[in-house]
This record gives structure tokens, sequence and C-alpha cells, in this order.
């Protein structure tokens, strides 16, 4: 599933960028389909008005963040599915690499956490992507999270990072260790609900260093001190464990 609202500036690039990586991401669902897995495919447009036809429309207020609340009802709505893979409204596998995300779920076991890092594509580069141009996207993106930081795709010394960006997850962990509804900013909220499942339950993280998604360049609000709220900071959450 996508979970998506709009920014709402105008124009939208994250409305643009969904409209594209949806399409690339019903195209994975019916690869996966036709290779034998019983995948479905949702975007849930929790913008204040209607933003995407297609999508579960589930409004919020235009600026409020709280992606834990968000998640977490999306969470309940499928907790019949075996396991859950989420994609930023942003991202996207690129075709030549469906058949490794498809072994990669067909390696699934239960109580499994596949994490993926996320290769940034520059405005310039995302917008030819989604015009189609004939360019690689694989000759010009870039690390930029909290786990990997260069294009050589090795991690930071100790750092595990979250469930944000792009994560599969057995749905039974996020049903026993769902988000934490008190982040209602940007920011820390998918480090911490992965630290409660390192910690509580049995779960078993596999980090992907050779296979990523790409992540459309989009404006960034995160710094607007009333978007960003740090909080219930943990040096654990550094340490990989």
């Amino acid at each position: 599933f996508q979970a998506f609202w709009t920014d709402g500036q105008i124009p939208c690039t994250r409305t643009r960028n969904l409209l594209y990586s949806s399409s690339q991401n019903i195209k994975l669902v019916l690869y996966l389909q036709e290779h034998g897995i019983d995948a479905d495919y949702n975007v849930y447009d929790f913008s204040e008005k209607r933003v995407i036809n297609e999508a579960v429309h589930i409004p919020y207020p235009t600026g409020v963040y709280k992606r834990s609340e968000k998640l977490n009802k999306v969470v309940q709505l499928h907790k019949d599915f075996d396991f859950m893979f989420c994609f930023d409204s942003d991202a996207f596998f690129h075709e030549s690499n469906f058949p490794d995300v498809l072994e990669k779920i067909k390696s699934l076991e239960k109580n499994d956490i596949q994490l993926f890092e996320m290769a940034s594509l520059d405005d310039k580069t995302s917008q030819q992507v989604i015009n189609g141009d004939d360019i690689d996207p694989f000759d010009n993106y870039r690390f930029s999270t909290f786990t990997i930081q260069d294009k050589s795709g090795t991690p930071l010394k100790g750092a595990f990072g979250g469930l944000g960006g792009v994560f599969l997850c057995c749905t039974d962990l996020l049903l026993k260790e769902p988000f934490n509804e008190s982040f209602i900013t940007w920011g820390d909220e998918d480090v911490e609900v992965l630290t409660r499942i390192k910690d509580n339950t049995e779960a078993k993280l596999i980090r992907n260093h050779d296979l990523f998604p790409f992540h459309l360049y989009h404006y960034r609000d995160m710094y607007n001190e009333d978007y960003i709220t740090p909080m219930m900071r943990d040096d654990r959450w550094e340490a990989d464990k």
C-alpha cells in the first residue's frame, strides 16, 4: 500500500510523484500475481479533500502529519494479511528489480521485517523519469538516509534505521506493537516502533543493501517549526543489538 496526503503546495510534487509511483507499484503487484503471489494494492489518500480518485479517502486537515495514526488505520483495515508492504508515496522499484522483489517475498518467514533504503533522485532526474525520457535512473541517484549516506551503499556503523519509507513487515508484529500515536509531527516514529518491535517480539530484521527502491524528489516542509518537533529521543535507537 501507499499512504498519501498533499502538502498544500501548488503545484504539488507529492501528487505528481504518487501518480507515477503508484503506476509502477501496480505493475509490481501484477507481476507478483502472475508469479503466484497472493498480492493486493491500495492507495490511501489522507488529504483534506480527495486528490486521488482511485484511492481510499480518509480525510485529515491539511498540515496535520500524524503518520503513526494514519498507518495504524491502514494496518487495522488489512489485519488479515500475512505481510504488509508499505511504500512512501514517492517510492517505487524499477521494473528490472521486480524478479529480485519476488525472491525477497518468496523467502519470507513469519516475524520477518525487510528494510529497504531509498535511492534519492534529484528534481531534474525525477521529472525525466516521470516524463518517460530515455535515461537510466541507476546512473544518477544518491543515498541520504539515516543508515546509508553515500552511493557505495555502506551502512553507517551502529545504525539500523526504522519503519520509514519502504518496508515489508509481518502484519502480526504491527498489530502487537503498533506505531506510537504520541508522535504527531515529523520524525522518530519510524525508529521508535522498530525499537519496540526489536525489544518485545521475535522479529527478524533483514536489511537489504543490495536492492533499493527509488525516491522521487518532492518539496520538503519538514523544516517548518510547526511541522517537526523532535521528541522521545533515546541513544539506544542508534545501537544495533
